[in-house]
């Protein structure tokens, strides 16, 4: 169980676990010393008042997580991806950054797609990552992602994505055919650089075959930068 927790929430299960010994160590020492009648039922309740708030605290909690952009497996290609939406709906942008699996750079780009929500951003992106890959002959590709919902779509194959972009789904699932996918899920934290890119004005897309200047401070943080996050 303790390797679930964070080292705060840790000490917040060992400081209970003390203060319950110590009501029991006080409950009979009234009894003994001051011919106290024993209130089991009070202290019971507060016992199970302990463990429902330490176990209340790991809900919520502040955990110290390093976040940091690992290379893919050999013969793989990694490309994280960011999308997002300038008001909702607003207008959408998304990035992506590609590297090989000694982590060297291989290109990035930024894209804006009309107007819609964030997580049609999210979607369109990936759909356009696996397309440049599938051009550049990248057969073997790892899509990662702060969006859940895109790793879900990717992992179950469904058609329940926004109709407009239906027909780029079934173009990208065709492609998959011939290419090995992975898809896995990194914090928001942990993908700044593709953050930039979505802030990069394009004039609808745009394709760095080498690091651009203003990304490099951003691919510098990503590499191994240690985060605090409140995760629920």
């Amino acid at each position: 169980m303790a390797r679930n927790f964070s080292p705060q929430v840790l000490s917040i299960w060992r400081l209970a676990v003390v203060t319950m010994v110590w009501l029991v160590w006080d409950q009979r020492n009234r009894c003994i010393f001051y011919g106290a009648t024993a209130r089991s039922s009070h202290t019971l309740a507060q016992f199970w008042g302990l463990m429902r708030e330490a176990n209340g605290c790991n809900i919520g909690c502040i955990k110290n997580t390093l976040f940091d952009l690992s290379p893919p497996p050999i013969r793989f290609i990694k490309v994280n991806i960011d999308g997002g939406a300038v008001g909702a709906p607003g207008q959408l942008t998304g990035g992506g950054v590609f590297r090989d699996n000694f982590g060297v750079f291989r290109g990035c780009f930024a894209m804006q797609h009309g107007s819609g929500f964030a997580f049609e951003a999210e979607l369109a992106t990936v759909f356009s990552a696996v397309e440049i890959a599938f051009d550049k002959h990248w057969l073997h590709l790892w899509l990662e992602t702060y969006s859940v919902y895109v790793v879900n779509i990717f992992k179950h194959h469904t058609s329940l994505v926004p109709w407009r972009l239906l027909g780029q789904w079934h173009r990208v699932r065709r492609m998959m055919g011939d290419m090995q996918i992975v898809v896995s899920h990194i914090f928001r934290e942990g993908n700044a650089s593709t953050d930039r890119l979505t802030r990069e004005p394009v004039d609808g897309f745009e394709w760095w075959g080498s690091v651009p200047d203003f990304l490099n401070p951003f691919l510098n943080r990503d590499r191994s930068v240690e985060f605090y996050r409140f995760s629920m």
